[in-house]
C-alpha cells in the first residue's frame, strides 16, 4: 500500500538507483550518488482508497531488476512512498493502518537455478495487513484474482 491514489491502473518506472555519497540510502535523484545501476519496476494499482486526504493505493508490484529496496526507492520517487516508510516516505505521513511497519509485503518470489529450473517462494499477507485491508474494505490481492 503507498501513499497517494493512481489515475492510470498500470506503470513503469525506469530510474537509475545508486547509493548517495554520504548515506546507505538509496536514490534516483541525488546529484552525488555511487554504483548507479538501471532499475525496472512495473506495478499495477488493485485499490484506490479517497480519504479527503492524499488517500492510498494498493498495488501490486514486480521489479524487473534486483537493486537494494528498489521497490521503495522507486515508489517514493514518482511521489508515491510504500505506508509506514520512515526512511524514503515521510517520518509525519500518516499510515491507513495501526502499525509501526510498513505496509510491504512479498507475497512470491521466484527464483531461476541452473539447468532452467524456477524456486518458487509463496507467503500469505500478514495477519495485520489482512486487518488493515478489512478495515478499508479493500481486496486482498492474495484472496482475489488480482495476484498472478
Amino acid at each position: 500500500m503507498v501513499s497517494g491514489v493512481f489515475k492510470n491502473k498500470t506503470g513503469t518506472i525506469e530510474k537509475p538507483i545508486g547509493r548517495v555519497a554520504s548515506s546507505v540510502r538509496r536514490s534516483t535523484a541525488a546529484q552525488k550518488m555511487k554504483n548507479l545501476k538501471e532499475a525496472r519496476t512495473d506495478y499495477r494499482v488493485i485499490w484506490n482508497w479517497h480519504n479527503g486526504g492524499p488517500g492510498f493505493a494498493l498495488l501490486e508490484v514486480y521489479p524487473k531488476t534486483g537493486r537494494t529496496n528498489q521497490i521503495r526507492v522507486h515508489l517514493a520517487s514518482i511521489g508515491h512512498p510504500v505506508a509506514g516508510d520512515k526512511v524514503y516516505g515521510s517520518k509525519k505521513m500518516s499510515s491507513p493502518f495501526d502499525s509501526d511497519r510498513m505496509f510491504l509485503h512479498a507475497y512470491l518470489l521466484e527464483l531461476p537455478l541452473r539447468e532452467g529450473e524456477v524456486m518458487r517462494l509463496e507467503a500469505d499477507l500478514p495477519e495485520d495487513l489482512k486487518k488493515a485491508l478489512n478495515n478499508f474494505g479493500a481486496p486482498s490481492p492474495l484472496d482475489t484474482e488480482h495476484h498472478i
